[in-house]
């Protein structure tokens, strides 16, 4: 939108694109839970469709929803890699997956309005979390992948500082018509 200079087709463009990585996020997720073509592909394609893109068309919250399959896919990934170190001792395979989640999030809650962003994010990472403690099954391996979730978890508050500080300052100055009790 920036490089076609706020002009109409480039917004056209933008959402369009947005609405492919969400699709493809979608087919990802569904392709690493099933190892099915038919299921990815008729999930992918009605996903197009859901009800959210028709009631908020044309608002900046639709990006937000963007980068959600990523952060699940990210989750899932890790939960795979969980399941397959225990069985056949595989080490380091959560890195990547640990990566995607960084990454995913971080363009999760720049992408669009930061309340509905916190929201989206905040319920992500709590199934995240779910996930990552039902499949660590032994103490040891439940303690290091929360010690992994935490370190994740300060990474991300770091480095999107500046985007959700300057919306608590925002919210700490907002005033509405219920603040004086009349």
């Amino acid at each position: 939108a920036i490089v076609g200079e706020g002009n109409g087709w480039a917004w056209d463009l933008k959402f369009l694109l947005s609405k492919l990585v969400f699709l493809v996020g979608i087919g990802a997720c569904v392709w690493l839970m099933t190892s099915n073509r038919v299921a990815t592909i008729a999930v992918m394609s009605s996903a197009a469709f859901i009800g959210f893109f028709y009631f908020r068309f044309n608002h900046p919250v639709y990006f937000n929803l963007t980068y959600a399959p990523w952060i699940v896919y990210g989750y899932l990934n890790w939960v795979r890699a969980i399941d397959l170190r225990q069985v056949f001792k595989i080490k380091n395979s959560w890195i990547g997956s640990v990566a995607i989640v960084f990454v995913a999030s971080m363009f999760s809650l720049f992408g669009g309005t930061p309340k509905e962003g916190s929201i989206l994010f905040g319920a992500l990472h709590f199934s995240g979390l779910i996930g990552v403690t039902i499949a660590s099954r032994k103490s040891r391996v439940l303690s290091r992948n929360v010690i992994v979730l935490f370190v994740l978890w300060i990474a991300l508050a770091l480095a999107t500082a500046p985007h959700w500080l300057i919306f608590l300052d925002a919210l700490s100055k907002s005033s509405t018509v219920y603040d004086n009790s009349n």
